[in-house]
């Protein structure tokens, strides 16, 4: 295993040299330093207070990612100041006598200095290398901060949000559904929240992947998703609305509007590519509850098929497939449930669209928006 190294600590250094001050960090190592580099990775926290938790991740990623890591915390509501520090993180392969080091770079930009904070950072990406941007926070509707977005999507390569975080849910999901839907947009969008959904995505496709189970595929009539939500039965969770929106899209089913919200549920009417009928039943179990946008079991039903698959426990993920004429089989996955680390070393592994995301996204936004116009009938 290799050797972690405190190649240089933390040096405040003034922010327009900062370019000057790397070059130079590097000449003092003298021989025997590899410094890596084969991407910019860009964290802006807009008004947010993680920022320890966001240290350590990205302290994480440098460790395996080649990069130029650049961290910015920004408040505009915070007595103005612009600060930065610059760092190198190296580790020693086993069996090398050489250091592999990457470039460590923290910003503090605050009060009216926000409005900079696209040109700072604008300044400082290492040229010609595909740079990602996590920004940690919602889709904003502060002004500056819009006008910082919309500059760091034309320069930016990705674009990575986490749909786990948004503050508006229905009004955020609209805006990411604008951008991917526009060819215009230069950068890629991700979401971390995709990949929580990756085992209830591989169990369903796995399923229905044998070639005498894809005629119940294309047959599905009904389908039944058990959540937690925190506070409305209407306000569908977006991990709910991206998997029946990555279901629906990727089986061309159009949707048929709502029957309105009863109790804690919300139904809503599909129609199959071959002109058939599937009702999809959104059930919300509202109150105080600690995973308040976990998915707790997805029922499926075709003529003579049923598949069921629920949470056990905290890890597992159980799923009963029942076909007439057959015993019940019963298998039992991990849930991966995944930290942010790992959630976010998964999107920096796709360097360009991902267009099966994009698509559940915007069918994703439509049901979010036929399960708010329920909640007004």
């Amino acid at each position: 295993m290799d050797k972690m190294l405190a190649c240089e600590q933390p040096r405040e250094v003034d922010v327009g040299c900062i370019e000057r001050e790397l070059r130079r960090m590097w000449m003092n190592e003298g021989p025997g330093v590899v410094r890596t580099c084969a991407m910019n990775l860009a964290v802006v926290l807009w008004q947010r207070t993680e920022v320890g938790e966001v240290e350590i991740i990205m302290r994480r990623v440098a460790d395996t990612n080649p990069a130029r890591v650049i961290l910015i915390t920004a408040d505009p509501e915070s007595p103005a100041e612009l600060r930065s520090w610059i760092a190198a993180q190296c580790r020693a392969p086993q069996g090398s006598g050489a250091r592999v080091c990457q470039e460590l770079i923290r910003l503090n930009i605050h009060g009216n200095q926000v409005q900079h904070v696209d040109n700072v950072l604008f300044s400082i990406f290492a040229p010609d290398l595909p740079t990602f941007l996590w920004w940690i926070g919602g889709v904003p509707d502060d002004p500056v901060a819009q006008r910082a977005l919309g500059n760091l999507l034309e320069r930016c390569d990705r674009i990575v949000l986490d749909t786990l975080r948004l503050t508006d849910p229905l009004l955020e999901l609209v805006a990411m559904a604008l951008h991917v839907s526009s060819p215009e947009q230069r950068a890629a969008l991700g979401d971390l929240n995709w990949h929580r959904l990756t085992p209830w995505r591989q169990v369903i496709a796995q399923t229905f992947d044998p070639p005498e189970m894809r005629p119940a595929l294309f047959s599905l009539d009904r389908v039944e998703v058990a959540c937690d939500c925190a506070d409305s039965p209407t306000r569908i969770p977006v991990q709910v609305l991206l998997l029946m929106g990555w279901l629906a899209s990727r089986l061309g089913w159009r949707s048929r509007g709502t029957r309105g919200a009863a109790g804690e549920q919300v139904v809503v009417d599909f129609e199959r590519k071959d002109g058939g009928a599937v009702v999809l039943h959104l059930l919300c179990h509202v109150g105080p509850v600690v995973h308040h946008s976990r998915i707790q079991s997805v029922r499926m039903t075709a003529p003579g098929t049923a598949l069921e698959a629920r949470l056990r426990g905290e890890t597992e993920l159980e799923s009963v497939l029942e076909v007439d004429g057959r015993p019940p089989l019963r298998r039992v996955v991990a849930a991966h449930t995944m930290d942010l680390f790992n959630v976010l070393q998964r999107e920096l592994g796709i360097m360009g669209r991902n267009p099966v995301y994009e698509q559940a996204l915007i069918m994703a936004e439509r049901l979010g928006t036929l399960a708010m116009r329920a909640s007004l009938v």
